[in-house]
């Protein structure tokens, strides 16, 4: 019995060294596949830390979705859902769609427009240009110039004792035009 118990430990070890010696190429190649990806990873590290910071780095408009919506449909629902008639709206003028020349290598795009409302009293134009900041956020208003109606119409006031104006409103908006498609 005694004979028995130091076979069965030299039968254990060396079967464990004949696992090891199978299992020990294998182990070795999975290590040395483990370093080189360690290695491309440190390598690769660096320009996405690159990337990152380009990315947080970039004006606030590079992450503007381009206006793809038809201006003139835009304003005319936003018209509506401020209460104003559509005759509010008597010109609306944009111009075409220009590269901006300092931001050009990132395909950044300006597109300008005017738009001119009349007979609107002064909350009117407020409700407006709320309305307007919600609906399209792509579209920054740039500058409002507002005068009294000149004509003869204009004599009575309108809602609440104000007085109808006239108002001109110039938009702009910035994107970067990643020549995706239209939604």
């Amino acid at each position: 019995m005694r004979i028995t118990i130091p076979l069965i430990w030299t039968l254990a070890g060396i079967s464990s060294a004949a696992a090891l010696a199978v299992a020990l190429p294998a182990a070795m190649n999975s290590r040395s596949a483990a370093r080189r990806e360690l290695g491309q990873l440190e390598r690769d590290r660096g320009p996405a830390q690159q990337i990152a910071a380009a990315r947080a780095s970039a004006p606030a408009w590079a992450a503007r979705p381009r206006p793809w919506r038809g201006l003139a449909r835009s304003v005319s629902a936003v018209l509506e859902s401020s209460g104003l008639p559509p005759s509010a709206l008597s010109s609306l003028s944009p111009e075409a769609v220009a590269a901006v020349s300092d931001q050009a290598q990132l395909g950044a795009k300006r597109q300008r427009a005017s738009l001119s409302l009349t007979g609107v009293t002064l909350p009117g134009l407020g409700r407006f240009l709320e309305a307007w900041r919600s609906a399209e956020p792509a579209w920054t208003i740039t500058s409002i110039d507002i005068g009294p109606e000149r004509s003869a119409a204009a004599t009575a006031p309108a809602e609440g004792g104000d007085l109808p104006l006239r108002a001109l409103v110039r938009l702009e908006a910035f994107y970067v035009d990643t020549g995706g498609t239209k939604r």
